[in-house]
């Protein structure tokens, strides 16, 4: 199985994705988080569990799902650049999102709006979605919902007693954006699926409030292995 992955920051890893995308987890983040190599990633853990081999690692740090051109993640450029070589993924893995919540991006144009605006979280989500399916037919989206991060309670730590925030700068509950993607998901039924992992109100480890530790991407990978065997 031939796996590629759609995301922000929580997804690079140095040397893993395309030369042109920004990455977060570089030499230093990845000894500061315990990364030593891709298989302690929530996504290399999850592709090891499914037998799979990753193919395109399609990821930006500092991304959005919403927005007109590169590297939003609703453009042409991100949802479509998930082959390699002729070889197209038989399953895709989306965690994309948290950037959006935190720069305030709108939810919705509103139900009147005819055409949708990649500017707003809905109709960007649902064109990156639309955008992948429509390159790729035959492969099947795994959508996650979006958890929150914490940094263990210690002196030692940067930020001790930190807690990641449930509204943004905005007023809009994480909650509402897992909503939008659990609604494109839900209205996709056949070629995507819904990783709700929101829905554990699990929290996962850090060292800076939003970038998960080796344990914080464990937790998060246990979570998807466990929604998605549930959905066998």
């Amino acid at each position: 199985m031939n796996v590629s992955v759609l995301g922000d920051s929580i997804s690079t890893f140095e040397g893993y994705n395309p030369p042109a995308n920004a990455v977060y987890y570089y030499t230093t983040r990845l000894k500061a988080n315990h990364l030593d190599t891709v298989h302690d990633t929530w996504w290399g853990q999850v592709i090891d569990h499914v037998g799979g081999e990753l193919l395109v690692n399609e990821s930006f740090s500092g991304s959005l799902v919403a927005g007109r051109g590169f590297p939003a993640g609703c453009c042409p450029e991100r949802s479509q650049g998930l082959d390699a070589h002729g070889v197209c993924p038989d399953a895709v893995l989306v965690y994309f999102g948290i950037n959006d919540y935190f720069n305030c991006v709108p939810l919705s144009q509103g139900a009147s709006a005819h055409v949708p605006d990649t500017t707003c979280f809905d109709g960007a989500y649902a064109a990156m979605v639309d955008n992948v399916l429509a390159a790729y037919p035959d492969t099947q989206m795994y959508c996650a919902t979006l958890m929150r991060g914490h940094i263990p309670d210690s002196p030692t730590w940067m930020f001790p007693g930190w807690r990641f925030p449930t509204k943004n700068a905005s007023g809009v509950a994480l909650a509402e954006y897992n909503d939008v993607i659990r609604q494109v998901a839900h209205a996709r039924p056949d070629s995507v699926h819904l990783i709700d992992l929101a829905a554990s109100h699990l929290t996962y480890e850090t060292i800076d409030g939003l970038h998960p530790t080796s344990a914080g991407h464990a937790t998060m990978a246990r979570l998807w292995v466990d929604r998605m065997e549930n959905q066998a």
